[in-house]
């Protein structure tokens, strides 16, 4: 009887190490919170906290941002993420704006966030920018090669793909 609850724990095991293996219940991410200048050179903070299925599917998360800009001051806009596309380093995640007192992002607009996960420290090396104009039915948009980027001043993002 011993052996045979022996055997059973080791099948077990190995099943959860197949699993493991194929990648399920694998998880894609892209986390952090860093400081950077805009593409125009305003203070800019932008936090993302994202997640999805190795496939994408079953995103979530939410993500703000911070801009300095000139005439207005301090603006803010913060929403939830609707998709994830991870590939190695790089991640693009997609958004809707639920609050905003940015001119430039209404609510209900909707937002990319690309990250590029170089390491850690990320300061100095991780680079990032954010993206509108996307429609609902465009699906996750891709990561964007060529896009310029600001390179992060302070701060980590930290990219999983599973």
């Amino acid at each position: 009887m011993l052996r045979l609850g022996i055997v059973g724990a080791a099948f077990v095991a190995a099943l959860g190490l197949s699993t493991a293996a194929n990648g399920i219940g694998n998880r894609d991410s892209a986390n952090g919170t860093i400081r950077r200048l805009t593409l125009a050179g305003f203070p800019n903070t932008v936090h993302v906290n994202a997640s999805s299925g190795a496939q994408g599917e079953d995103a979530h998360g939410m993500f703000w941002q911070t801009v300095e800009r000139p005439g207005i001051g301090e603006v803010r806009i913060s929403g939830r993420v609707s998709c994830l596309a991870v590939d190695g380093n790089q991640s693009a995640v997609g958004g809707v704006v639920d609050d905003s007192t940015d001119p430039f992002f209404a609510v209900g607009s909707e937002v990319q966030i690309q990250i590029e996960d170089n390491g850690s420290p990320g300061a100095g090396a991780d680079r990032t920018i954010t993206l509108s104009g996307f429609s609902s039915g465009e699906g996750c948009p891709e990561f964007f090669e060529g896009v310029p980027m600001a390179t992060i001043l302070d701060g980590n993002f930290v990219v999983n793909d599973s």
